[in-house]
């Protein structure tokens, strides 16, 4: 097994667990009387990350020395989507959850997760593919950046309806563009 095939492992089950979390929640969410589209719709598009996130992990099979900061610093980011995941969709939860006070209440921890993410995520693509500062991909990252921030600020009911539907577009739209084949970051 090399350092790679071991290192995936963890980071693999970490990205399951937050998937089973995901699709768990989405269920339980749709036939709720209680549903709220905004966290409906951050559930969704969580799931898309924990897919998407699974499948960049490839990138890192370009990583020659694996250290303890390389681990720590890549285990981050699956940790950052189970833990976001978690906080729209607790394990122990009442019967009867009213999602739109679940979603305000961990609202900012939840947007400073993704701000703390996209930051991350920059600076492991720079720092272990090789990918450019100006890479096209940076700017999908400055709009995912943007919405988190947004998200982190507001509190107006309006606009955290809509931040859930541009973040969905623009993450389809960024994979359909830069990120359809694995290993897409990677320098060559």
């Amino acid at each position: 097994m090399s350092q790679f095939e071991f290192v995936m492992a963890m980071m693999s089950l970490i990205m399951a667990l937050a998937l089973a979390q995901g699709l768990r929640g989405l269920s339980e969410v749709l036939v709720s009387p209680n549903r709220y589209t905004p966290h409906f719709l951050w559930i969704v598009a969580y799931i898309l990350m924990i897919l998407l996130g699974w499948w960049s992990l490839w990138d890192f099979n370009v990583v020659i020395q694996w250290r303890l900061t390389t681990y720590l610093a890549t285990l981050t980011l699956p940790a950052i989507l189970y833990t976001g995941i978690h906080l729209l969709v607790p394990a122990v939860r009442v019967s009867d959850v009213d999602w739109r006070s679940q979603f305000l209440r961990v609202r900012r921890i939840f947007f400073g997760l993704g701000i703390a993410m996209m930051f991350l995520a920059v600076w492991v693509n720079v720092k272990y593919f090789g990918t450019p500062v100006l890479h096209p991909y940076r700017l999908s990252q400055a709009v995912y950046l943007a919405i988190f921030v947004i998200g982190f600020f507001t509190e107006n009911e309006k606009v955290h309806r809509t931040l859930p539907v541009f973040f969905i577009v623009s993450f389809v739209a960024s994979l359909l563009i830069v990120r359809m084949s694995i290993g897409a970051l990677v320098a060559n």
